[in-house]
């Protein structure tokens, strides 16, 4: 049986860390005053058909089993302060410009002063996102 080398995980900043919880717990304070709305954003991807990308086949062997692609249901959403959830379903892939589609009406929606929150995937840390970025930190 072979054995796979253990891959070393980014270990997180902790200093940033905390800094960041002291500023989350502000910004809760915030909208919990109305002074604004505090949107928890993320994305999920949901399948009909699992996709065969890797297999475990004995060595020798040759994976044989049939490769169906279907089509898969990306949905966006936002949690917000007030206790509503925004969310958008598509049938294709979520890219930066999606999302930041999707940012332009979560803040049409909301209609008043937003902080979203967002983890560090690529669609949300890419060129196509700074513009409407920009725009909720009131800098265009």
């Amino acid at each position: 049986m072979k054995t796979h080398t253990f891959i070393a995980q980014k270990k997180r900043d902790e200093a940033a860390f905390r800094s960041a919880q002291v500023e989350i717990a502000g910004l809760r304070s915030q909208a919990a005053a109305g002074e604004m709305v505090l949107a928890y954003c993320d994305e999920a991807g949901f399948s009909q058909v699992h996709p065969n990308r890797s297999a475990w086949t004995p060595k020798g062997s040759r994976h044989l089993s049939e490769a169906k692609r279907g089509k898969r249901l990306n949905v966006l959403a936002a949690m917000l302060s007030t206790g509503e959830l925004f969310s958008a379903k598509i049938w294709q892939s979520t890219t930066a410009e999606i999302f930041a589609g999707f940012i332009g009406l979560l803040k049409e929606h909301v209609g008043k002063k937003i902080t979203v929150i967002i983890d560090n995937a690529s669609v949300h840390k890419a060129k196509a996102t700074k513009p409407i970025m920009a725009l909720l930190e009131n800098k265009v």
